[in-house]
């Protein structure tokens, strides 16, 4: 990832088993397991970054280790409606099932 940009914003979307994020700035894609040990990976690479937030979509509880986690580490989370998503892939024409 580029570090040379001065703020990231990283979009996070919660599964039971796996966190897939996603940098606004550089395009930069990944995942980890929704695990212990994932999160302190992810976090670990995030750490020289100046996140400048960390928006989290709310699902089902799954997202609360993350959460924890990142505000252990002072970094801003913005919890999202899952379906807040799903009506914006409605009103766009985007069914979500193109994955």
């Amino acid at each position: 990832m580029n570090t040379n940009q001065s703020a990231f914003h990283i979009g996070v979307d919660v599964g039971k088993y796996q966190l897939d994020f996603f940098c606004h700035e550089t395009g930069d894609y990944f995942q980890v397991a929704n695990s212990p040990d994932g999160i302190r990976k992810v976090l670990k690479q995030l750490a020289p970054l100046s996140v400048s937030r960390l928006v989290v979509e709310a699902t089902g509880r799954h997202e609360q280790a993350l959460v924890l986690a990142a505000s252990r580490q002072k970094i801003p989370v913005v919890y999202r409606s899952a379906h807040c998503g799903a009506a914006l892939r409605r009103r766009i024409g985007n069914t979500g099932q193109d994955r």
